[in-house]
């Protein structure tokens, strides 16, 4: 069952799985891909059951029509962004997994300075769209030297 695949992938901190016609599942951990060994080769037979087991009728006809789709499904353990497509006359599988929990930035291994820095932008792209809502302007943007954002936060104030 492919809910088995993606509980293994989940357990083994895949970021994603590749259900391919001819090979066996391959989940990508730590962005190197590894192939299941104790897996059958995937054939027709198994990824139709997979699909099936995945896809709601309606995903199953945009399928049968444009030869891909793609959408969101959860399981009590991980969310997914599934893709199906037709390629070499078989479907073929890319699920990409999103944990449920969201992670703080020293486990994703980014730096503090960057939650300062998204306050510091927070602030200011308030106050550019309050200086620009007269003339119904928005302005997206990043500004990354802590400096420069206390600098254009207080220039904004002062008028």
């Amino acid at each position: 069952m492919l809910t088995e695949i993606i509980e293994k992938a989940f357990r083994s901190n895949a970021s994603d799985i590749h259900i391919t016609h001819g090979t066996k599942p391959i989940f990508r951990i730590n962005g190197v891909l590894h192939v299941q060994s104790g897996s059958a080769e995937s054939t027709d037979e198994p990824i139709s059951g997979y699909i099936n087991e995945i896809a709601c009728q309606d995903k199953l006809k945009t399928l049968s029509r444009n030869k891909q789709v793609d959408f969101a499904v959860a399981t009590e353990w991980v969310r997914c962004r599934v893709n199906i497509f037709m390629q070499k006359g078989h479907y073929d599988l890319a699920i990409r997994l999103i944990d449920h929990r969201i992670r703080s930035l020293e486990e994703l291994g980014l730096k503090p300075v960057l939650a300062v820095s998204n306050i510091f932008n927070f602030e200011l792209t308030e106050l550019i769209e309050e200086k620009l809502s007269k003339d119904n302007l928005r302005v997206n943007f990043y500004v990354s030297s802590e400096d420069s954002i206390r600098g254009y936060i207080e220039k904004l104030k002062a008028g």
